[in-house]
């Protein structure tokens, strides 16, 4: 998959502010499945959520 430029400053920040996937989840109400599919840049993702 290809990378967005959206998905590349999640997981930049991210990691910037020492989070893992699962705290970021927690912390923005999404789901796991959501960051991990965000940050690969699935192009299905909905952004309604």
């Amino acid at each position: 998959m290809q990378r967005t430029k959206l998905s590349l400053v999640v997981k930049t920040l991210r990691k910037e502010n020492g989070l893992t996937q699962q705290q970021l989840a927690m912390k923005s109400g999404a789901g796991l499945c959501f960051v991990r599919d965000l940050e690969q840049g699935k192009p299905t993702l909905r952004m309604d959520n």
